[in-house]
């Protein structure tokens, strides 16, 4: 399945003030695309090119992504990155993606599993990011609803940890 990455822009630009960074809400770390307290990846790098040519001024704002649908409401805040609009329904507001994502279900090659389906994926242990279930759908969402464990992890580096230790 594709996971679609939005990057979410207020409707007017022009109602930034010269003196006011344009902020970016950006969520944590998701190497290689951000790596936030190096303000180093792609899609930072990618965003920084492009609102050079488009702010005269513009900071990253870095929130929890379970947060960052609420902060865009927020006053001083200009634009979100990573929204899906099966998460962010307010359409007005999403550009057309600009990073696509494929989503692959991993095994350690030693455990020799073979998965045909997604349906398949019921008879694991299952660690994915947060919000996979609503984001990935409902054929997803039955599927991982059969499994005995079942997690979503902000910090996609522990989905590597806990394989690593036959966890999932």
């Amino acid at each position: 399945m594709m996971r679609r990455a939005c990057l979410v822009f207020s409707l007017v630009i022009s109602t930034c003030s010269l003196a006011k960074p344009f902020n970016v809400v950006t969520g944590i770390d998701r190497p290689p695309y951000s790596i936030q307290n190096a303000r180093l990846g792609f899609e930072i790098e990618l965003l920084n090119a492009v609102l050079d040519k488009l702010v005269e001024d513009h900071e990253f704002v870095i929130a929890p992504y379970g947060r960052s649908i609420k902060i865009l409401d927020v006053k001083n805040i200009d634009a979100m990155t990573t929204a899906s609009i099966s998460i962010y329904h307010d359409s007005g507001k999403l550009s057309l993606p600009y990073i696509q994502y494929q989503n692959v279900a991993v095994t350690l090659k030693s455990a020799d599993l073979k998965l045909e389906s997604i349906n398949d994926l019921g008879r694991f242990s299952i660690a994915t990011f947060l919000n996979a279930k609503t984001i990935l759908g409902d054929t997803f969402n039955q599927a991982v609803s059969k499994s005995s464990q079942y997690t979503e992890l902000s910090d996609q580096s522990l989905q590597l940890h806990m394989l690593r230790k036959n966890k999932v």
